[in-house]
């Protein structure tokens, strides 16, 4: 159930813009792009908040990707080829955007290694 469903429609989307804005600024390649405003709204009415438990996949390496990701909470882990963990990535971090942005396939697996 959305927490904020009770709230007038204004309300709501005026807390989800300052939410999503923030998560936004923090990404190099959105950040000039975030001082417009209508930029900033249509942005977030894409974000899409999800929960995932830990050692869930998030993607494999060589899937076509059209989704980048946000961490707000949590952690993951960036695999290598041979399934070795070569990094983690924590709250703040994004990944996924190299597919997304170049329509190419997935450079490594994401795994969940804490609740996110």
């Amino acid at each position: 159930e959305d927490p904020l469903g009770d709230l007038p429609y204004d309300f709501r989307s005026k807390i989800d813009c300052a939410i999503g804005s923030a998560i936004l600024k923090r990404v190099p390649i959105f950040a000039k792009a975030c001082e417009n405003q209508k930029f900033l709204e249509v942005m977030v009415q894409k974000l899409q908040p999800q929960a995932l438990m830990p050692e869930t996949v998030v993607f494999h390496r060589g899937t076509v990707g059209d989704t980048m990701f946000f961490i707000v909470n949590g952690q993951v882990a960036v695999l290598a080829d041979n399934g070795k963990e070569v990094v983690v990535l924590g709250a703040g971090a994004f990944f996924g955007e190299i597919a997304m942005l170049s329509d190419t396939e997935r450079t490594a697996t994401i795994v969940t290694k804490t609740y996110c």
